[in-house]
């Protein structure tokens, strides 16, 4: 989550993007990637049935991060190990049971239920059901050592700890930080083309990846989705427990370097950054301050796509309930999911994913959340107003 294992990227001008056509220019004009032809069909065809995950006895897990405002809840054990997008925890495995928070049996099954419900939600919005980029078996250590740090490799996904301020931070003890490594694989299962593209914006796109995921995946619990209700009256567009990722380890970087972090979390999606071709930012910058660091700039895609939630929500209803919460949370994955997918590479990546996320709602939702999306991407600068209009009148053409 902190260090990166992809490669470093490079400051690298559009023309000289690896992608063989001539890419967009950045928020200038509409993205060249061109969506699939519009079909009618009477229904999405059918993934392969997944096994389904055999329930064990119950556990005690974390509903978000430790240090969310969310206490611990029961939650029945889940098996990992079956497909798709099977899992394996290194170690031997504690009898399911309910463990007190603070002891290593307890983080073995909050891990274990943050990773499955990741695994369950994206899963259905993965071609096939998904595969890893190896095929296999992902491995997952809950624990390896000690490190103020969390990431994904291509081989697995580790977690470490580290102590600050006398008290021990485990990684892998926060549904956030889980759930954004997990999707750093998943990404990296839909267009491992971008693992070793060094753009920087398809290396900011990855940090936003897990970000996004992080937001989406503690949506999946009603006991979140009506604690952020209430947090926000409904709007969601306001910083809260949702918007907020990694409040504990936010915090022990902070205490550490206060300019690292924010005071309350690692990073937030609730933003003001706008977008700024990252060739002409710093490579690093303080917290408050935009730069082309990989898991700063992510900040500007992550803001812009949690705007456009809170639009779509109000679209779905003025008065939105946990089912409406829970129905825009899904419907992002895939639209997500999608322009992830279709998004051709290139050094302007996050107009890219943008406008493909236009033209995803257009195929799955039938223009729903058109207005949203736009008016969303727009306003962040990650589309411009004259690629918006020809993107709306491609849309409407088709």
């Amino acid at each position: 989550m902190k260090k990166s294992k992809r490669p470093s990227p490079k400051k690298a001008p559009a023309k000289k993007s690896p992608a063989k056509a001539k890419p967009a220019p950045k928020a200038k004009a509409a993205p060249k990637s061109k969506p699939a032809p519009k079909v009618k069909v009477k229904s999405a065809p059918a993934a392969p049935a997944a096994k389904k995950s055999r329930s064990l006895a119950p556990i005690l897990a974390w509903q978000d991060d430790p240090e969310s405002g969310l206490k611990a809840e029961k939650r029945p054990g889940a098996t990992l190990t079956l497909t798709p997008l099977p899992l394996q925890i290194e170690g031997s495995q504690p009898a399911p049971a309910v463990y007190s928070p603070g002891t290593a049996n307890f983080r073995y099954w909050t891990g274990a239920d943050a990773l499955h419900r990741a695994k369950e939600f994206w899963r259905q919005h993965l071609p096939d059901g998904g595969a890893w980029h190896g095929g296999s078996t992902l491995s997952v250590n809950l624990d390896a050592g000690e490190d103020l740090n969390a990431y994904y490799d291509r081989q697995s996904i580790s977690f470490f700890h580290g102590t600050v301020s006398g008290r021990t931070i485990y990684t892998g003890e926060s549904a956030d930080i889980i759930s954004h490594e997990f999707g750093h694989a998943v990404l990296d299962s839909l267009r491992p083309d971008l693992w070793d593209a060094t753009l920087d914006e398809v290396a900011a796109f990855h940090e936003s990846f897990g970000d996004i995921s992080a937001i989406l995946c503690a949506l999946q619990l009603p006991e979140v989705r009506a604690a952020v209700l209430k947090e926000t009256g409904g709007r969601l567009w306001h910083t809260s427990l949702i918007s907020r990722i990694a409040e504990q380890f936010g915090k022990a970087v902070h205490s550490i370097n206060p300019q690292s972090a924010p005071a309350d979390c690692l990073r937030n999606a609730v933003n003001n950054f706008f977008y700024r071709d990252p060739m002409y930012l710093p490579p690093t910058a303080p917290d408050d301050q935009l730069s082309s660091e990989p898991h700063s700039f992510s900040r500007v895609f992550t803001a812009g796509f949690f705007e456009a939630m809170s639009a779509m929500l109000k679209i779905v209803s003025p008065k939105p309930n946990e089912g409406d919460l829970l129905k825009v949370a899904n419907d992002a994955g895939a639209l997500l999911s999608k322009a992830a997918q279709a998004a051709a590479l290139s050094a302007a990546f996050y107009s890219e994913v943008a406008a493909q996320i236009i033209w995803a709602d257009s195929t799955l939702f039938e223009g729903k959340y058109d207005d949203a999306l736009r008016s969303a991407f727009v306003r962040r600068g990650l589309l411009s107003l004259e690629a918006a209009r020809s993107l709306k009148a491609e849309v409407v053409g088709t």
